[in-house]
């Protein structure tokens, strides 16, 4: 039975579905249940199958950004009002079964009452940046998607993505071909 996030009282309280393979969770996981996932760097594509299973929280056990490359995972979680409690520790896999009602207040996560793990609460502009900050040239554009300069051209020039699928590049200079 599926159990809509109550919150009130910046508690949010909800089903946890637990998998170490973010893949395999967001086949079953339903739509408000909280997902406590073990996903380093949470990837784009992770973060979509998340987002379009519409659930109500997610509690990574790893850092969702850790900083060695860029990733908009977050920002597009973020970006969907879902609150991400990031980093709380590998043993939360273990001490929480599947299908049993947890909460999330603040930095917390806790299970029949009781403080099981402590986090990062990640917020929409918090998310937005740290993102930013930790990515440095890969920093976040206006419409929150990467900008860079174009891998393929030696010129100076940005890309901007207007989806995080498709980048356009655009070049400053109008020399011929090589």
């Amino acid at each position: 039975m599926v159990r809509r996030i109550d919150r009130d009282m910046n508690a949010l309280t909800g089903v946890a579905r637990v998998d170490r393979r973010t893949k395999d969770l967001a086949k079953r996981i339903g739509p408000g249940e909280v997902a406590v996932i073990d996903h380093e760097d949470l990837d784009r594509v992770a973060a979509e199958t998340l987002i379009e299973a519409n659930v109500g929280a997610i509690v990574n056990a790893s850092a969702s950004i850790s900083g060695r490359y860029p990733n908009v995972g977050p920002l597009l979680v973020a970006a969907a009002g879902i609150p991400l409690l990031d980093n709380v520790g590998a043993k939360v896999l273990d001490r929480v079964a599947d299908g049993a009602l947890v909460t999330i207040s603040g930095n917390e996560l806790r299970l029949r009452g009781e403080t099981i793990a402590t986090g990062s609460a990640r917020a929409s502009r918090r998310s937005r940046r740290r993102s930013t900050r930790l990515a440095g040239p890969w920093a976040a554009s206006s419409n929150g998607l990467p900008r860079t300069r174009c891998p393929t051209s030696r010129r100076k020039a940005t890309c901007s993505s207007t989806a995080p699928t498709s980048p356009r590049c655009r070049s400053s200079s109008k020399a011929g071909r090589h």
